[in-house]
């Protein structure tokens, strides 16, 4: 330890005293002392800050261990956790352990230590913003408000330990290879069925094989008119017209069915239809979102 110290000290008069031109100003020669200190003084402090470690591993008060057990973690159980837990993550947000909650979701960290105003969190919960107001099926009490904004204030001081499970996703490639979607493409015979007059195309005989399996019985055939109902509902998400409805009817030719589904796969509105599930699925709104 006394060779360090020796070694840290000549270090400290090494860069303290330079060795300038004598045609140096005083002036110049000072900000060059000047700027020889500093450096010692970041050498010394430098390990002192590596120990020291993040705020967040300090030491938390009893009172207020005992403030976040016995109000706030029962509040954040209680209306939190069910759309920012383990089960669900909406808005990229989870509140169930120190780490996620600090790290905040997709609009940014979800609060700020000992500034209550500057907190996404407490803007949610008192409903300051329409855009963005936790939870959504109905506000805090005005009680519960105060807890939070309490615990906000006071350093948001939280003494869970984040579990293995929530230190990130771990992705099994292996097991990922196992979907049917990577999985080279082959065409299995269809499997041998009872009713062998029931199936129209080999696509059948799975969903008949599956049914008798299942002890199940297929339902009955529908008419005609409640089959272009289930087609435009099913692909465009809209009734067909009258006119649509007594056209196929009345259309008796074999590839009648074939048909309306060749029309409707080419309608625009189907595109519509199925392109707003993967809006959805990208959270965009016009109003709030990725707009």
């Amino acid at each position: 330890m006394m060779k360090v110290r020796r070694a840290m000290q000549q270090k400290i008069n090494a860069e303290s005293v330079p060795v300038r031109p004598a045609s140096r100003s005083w002036r110049a020669g000072q900000r060059e002392l000047n700027v020889g200190t500093l450096r010692a003084w970041l050498w010394l402090m430098l390990p002192l800050l590596l120990l020291a470690g993040p705020a967040s591993c300090q030491t938390i008060s009893p009172e207020d261990t005992a403030f976040f057990e016995g109000k706030v973690r029962p509040l954040l159980a209680e209306r939190c956790y069910s759309c920012h837990g383990t089960k669900a993550v909406q808005g990229g947000l989870r509140l169930d352990t120190k780490e996620l909650l600090l790290h905040g979701g997709d609009h940014g960290p979800a609060l700020e230590a000992g500034k209550p105003e500057r907190s996404l969190l407490v803007r949610a919960v008192r409903y300051d913003d329409k855009t963005l107001q936790m939870p959504p099926n109905g506000r805090l009490t005005d009680g519960q408000i105060a807890t939070l904004i309490e615990w906000v204030k006071r350093g948001a001081p939280d003494p869970r330990i984040a579990s293995p499970a929530s230190a990130g996703r771990v992705i099994d490639i292996a097991q990922g290879r196992k979907h049917w979607a990577f999985k080279p493409l082959r065409s299995p015979a269809p499997p041998v069925v009872k009713k062998a007059a029931w199936p129209k195309n080999p696509i059948d005989r799975f969903i008949l094989a599956k049914l008798d399996a299942k002890g199940m019985k297929p339902n009955p055939y529908a008419n005609r008119r409640t089959l272009i109902r289930r087609a435009y509902f099913d692909m465009l998400g809209l009734p067909p017209t009258p006119e649509e409805v007594t056209a196929f009817v009345e259309d008796r030719a074999p590839d009648a069915w074939a048909k309306i589904v060749d029309r409707l796969l080419a309608s625009p509105h189907y595109g519509e239809r199925w392109g707003r599930h993967w809006l959805d699925l990208a959270r965009y709104a016009d109003s709030h979102g990725y707009e």
